[in-house]
């Protein structure tokens, strides 16, 4: 497979929100329902569940091409995770530090508090959906980080030691939240990104340099998204 073609997979997340996103606004409108654009936003749990089938498939055949399987990925390195331990808790810790104070100190940035942003991005929806965000929980932890990280990122040049992979696949990696749901107003836009940038630069550097941390660092990333539902529960 030619490099091109991994750097055109980067922006292949947010292209996916978006387009299912639109295939739940176009639902709405088949059914005659008023505000369809903005009933789709609030379903963006189903629009991420959607796109991470999708990703499943792409990153088989990404690791296929490789001659690797899902399950080089998941597969535990018990001496290089007991050697590297308090490496992987300093990650660990800094990781759930960056997944949560950003979006916090970017909505009082941009908006003055979190009622805005979290209003937008946590709207009610049924407990029936709320029941798929679980799922999509499991499947963004077990996808997302080695499409970016271990599909992609080895790929981008490579004849430079990979740093041109790493910035791109961080880059797209924080970007793609743009688009999950995709809200046109620039404060919200800025502020999805800005959630996720510092955490994708740090979770890459610390995955490129120590790629046996992929099974506890997805394990990780499944559990915050899963914390994420609670806000669901406060719109109810």
């Amino acid at each position: 497979m030619k490099t091109a073609t991994y750097g055109a997979l980067l922006p292949f997340r947010f292209v996916g929100f978006v387009v299912f996103q639109l295939a739940i606004m176009a639902v709405f409108l088949a059914a005659g329902a008023a505000s369809s654009w903005e009933k789709s936003q609030g379903l963006w749990i189903i629009t991420g569940f959607l796109t991470n089938i999708v990703t499943w498939f792409v990153l088989a055949r990404l690791l296929k091409a490789d001659g690797r399987r899902y399950r080089d990925l998941i597969r535990i390195d018990r001496q290089a995770l007991k050697q590297d331990w308090l490496l992987l808790l300093g990650s660990v810790l800094i990781i759930v530090v960056l997944a949560s104070l950003p979006l916090i100190l970017f909505a009082f940035a941009l908006y003055g508090s979190m009622t805005v942003p979290s209003a937008l991005l946590f709207r009610r929806i049924p407990i029936a959906v709320l029941g798929v965000g679980v799922a999509w929980a499991l499947t963004q932890g077990m996808l997302e980080l080695p499409f970016y990280f271990s599909a992609l990122m080895p790929h981008i040049g490579k004849d430079k030691g990979n740093w041109l992979g790493y910035a791109l696949a961080a880059f797209f990696l924080a970007f793609q939240h743009v688009g999950l749901p995709l809200i046109l107003e620039w404060k919200f836009m800025v502020w999805r990104f800005g959630m996720f940038v510092f955490f994708a630069y740090f979770a890459g550097l610390i995955l490129k340099k120590k790629p046996a941390f992929f099974p506890p660092l997805m394990v990780l990333h499944a559990l915050l998204d899963i914390s994420t539902l609670s806000m669901f529960l406060v719109s109810m």
